[in-house]
């Protein structure tokens, strides 16, 4: 099940404050009827009475009253709801976690993104899988005939890899990163992960070929992902 964000939470808490006001407008426009008829009653019973202008003028008064009110109500009540929601999101757009109080740079994201990499490198296998044509083949088969030779750890990934990983911000593909995006804590981008993949094909020889869109994104507070674009 899709995780709601808090821009969703915004939007459905102006719907609700939106109705609770219309409701309270209602309520009041309800009670200030009530004043009218009362009023008209007492005028009535001490054999006074309103002229039609009067009685419009009133009816308008009641209108106005009660539009003004709603207005002013929810106007007042949104902009409370948007200010705490800023509160929160502009923080996170600049990459502050809220849970723990951290702010990470670059370095330490990627260094977070290399480490889960190097935990699941079996994702290469979709590169793999890419360039030998080998759609149809069951991946327990798949895997089977053709072996990852794994990098031992992040110092031979940065040696094999120089020039890994890119951090790319704004449009990547299909994963977009916009404010709304930065403003969910999502990070400040991802990692384009162009980095060498060495497997050993069934006659023992060994190929390497370069990785095929696969890239990390690590969020505010250190959560690494991968994300392949399929």
């Amino acid at each position: 099940m899709r995780e709601v964000t808090s821009f969703e939470w915004l939007l459905f808490s102006l719907i609700i404050w939106f109705f609770i006001c219309f409701v309270f407008a209602f309520f009041l426009f309800f009670l200030a009827w009530l004043y009218r008829l009362r009023k008209k009653y007492i005028l009535k019973k001490s054999g006074k009475r309103l002229s039609g202008y009067t009685q419009q003028f009133s009816t308008v008064k009641i209108t106005l009253f009660t539009l003004i009110s709603f207005v002013l109500i929810f106007v007042i009540g949104a902009v409370l709801f948007i200010a705490s929601w800023l509160y929160i999101a502009i923080p996170n757009y600049y990459g502050y976690c809220s849970r723990n109080g951290s702010n990470l740079t670059k370095k330490q994201r990627l260094d977070i993104a290399i480490e889960r990499y190097l935990h699941e490198q079996y994702h290469d296998y979709h590169s793999i899988r890419y360039v030998e044509q080998r759609e149809v083949l069951p991946k327990i088969k798949f895997e089977k005939y053709f072996r990852i030779i794994p990098y031992k750890n992040k110092e031979e990934f940065l040696k094999i890899n120089p020039e890994c990983c890119e951090l790319e911000w704004y449009h990547t593909e299909k994963f977009w990163f916009g404010f709304w995006e930065r403003a969910e804590g999502s990070g400040n981008g991802i990692f384009n992960f162009k980095h060498k993949i060495r497997y050993q094909l069934p006659d023992g020889s060994v190929r390497m070929i370069d990785s095929k869109n696969m890239y990390y994104q690590v969020n505010n507070c250190g959560e690494p992902q991968c994300l392949i674009y399929r």
